[in-house]
């Protein structure tokens, strides 16, 4: 086992895991007592790297380190994990969620996204190392700051597809999958596309389609591919311990999230995390505006006609959120 000065690693928290001669190795960033309440993990790890000294003092050691620290000094084990089909309110939940000093909520870490893609990028790292390497790193991701004691994980959009195989490491984890009507969804990704919902950055082969009938899709129809993807992968594969919101929901039914993820927040703390929605989940200072009827009336007939082609992937899910909807969601 690993021993010395390399395991000294308190404060210290992995933001990039990448291949370098042959090994894979994980690139950490003395934190400190910095907290995730950014929308976004990278933009907290840009903000502390923003320091010239956080920059240049990082650390580079295996995964087998990662892994020993794991064992070493493991973190809150996880209350609670969000999965979402992009655009519908997942970043609100997890700003919800991060208002209060109690919770560490981590949103889409890239050393974790990093480890899924070990499953379809040269050399492919077999099941059980992904396994290994995912119980180690959300439970070093998960070592606590100051007064945090519950500890939250929102994925990726395309996470949902790996939902097996997070389930099989956390098992125990409850877990949310946030849902928007398509065509809001889309209308988003065509004003704003985000990288997953664009061509090149995962293996269209993901989606069912081979790169030349990806890159030749109309505008919207890859996009499509995608969030039909998503949503069949999350009715395929949903169990006893997940619940799907709709976008509607928000922010009322953070309260059935927190039910769920067993968080007895009192009145002070749920005041907390309520302030938050009254704000613009990606861009805390300004105010929040409701969106879905602009949508909506933005949208032409042929991105209608495309969401319309998903929709039974969506309804599914909603049939899913009615037979297992609890009674405390509005």
């Amino acid at each position: 086992m690993t021993s010395g000065p390399e395991r000294n690693l308190a404060g210290w928290t992995p933001i990039r895991l990448y291949r370098e001669d042959g090994r894979t190795m994980v690139d950490w960033c003395e934190m400190g007592a910095v907290r995730f309440v950014d929308p976004f993990f990278h933009q907290t790890v840009d903000r502390v790297l923003a320091r010239p000294a956080a920059a240049l003092l990082r650390r580079q050691t295996t995964v087998e380190v990662l892994e020993a620290t794991a064992e070493d000094d493991p973190g809150i084990v996880p209350n609670g994990f969000i999965f979402h089909a992009s655009r519908c309110g997942s970043t609100l939940v997890a700003q919800m969620l991060a208002a209060s000093e109690a919770n560490r909520v981590l949103s889409e870490p890239g050393p974790v996204d990093e480890i899924l893609r070990t499953g379809f990028r040269t050399p492919i790292v077999p099941e059980d190392r992904r396994l290994a390497w995912m119980r180690a790193m959300i439970s070093v991701l998960g070592r606590s700051q100051g007064a945090e004691r519950r500890f939250f994980v929102k994925f990726d959009p395309w996470h949902v597809l790996a939902l097996p195989l997070i389930r099989k490491a956390f098992p125990e984890v409850p877990w949310v999958f946030l849902v928007r009507d398509p065509l809001e969804i889309l209308v988003s990704q065509l004003r704003s596309p985000g990288s997953q919902f664009a061509v090149g950055p995962l293996p269209p082969e993901l989606f069912g389609l081979d790169l030349v009938a990806a890159a030749t899709a109309p505008p919207g129809a890859y996009a499509a591919r995608v969030l039909d993807t998503l949503l069949g992968a999350a009715a395929r594969d949903f169990d006893d311990a997940g619940l799907v919101v709709d976008y509607r929901q928000l922010p009322d039914g953070l309260d059935a999230i927190l039910a769920l993820f067993g968080v007895d927040a009192d009145v002070e703390e749920r005041a907390v995390m309520a302030s938050a929605a009254t704000f613009d989940a990606k861009n805390p200072e300004v105010a929040f505006q409701p969106d879905s009827a602009s949508k909506q009336a933005s949208a032409d007939d042929g991105l209608r006609a495309v969401a319309d082609r998903i929709r039974p992937a969506f309804e599914e899910i909603l049939r899913i959120r009615e037979q297992r909807q609890p009674a405390t969601v509005p």
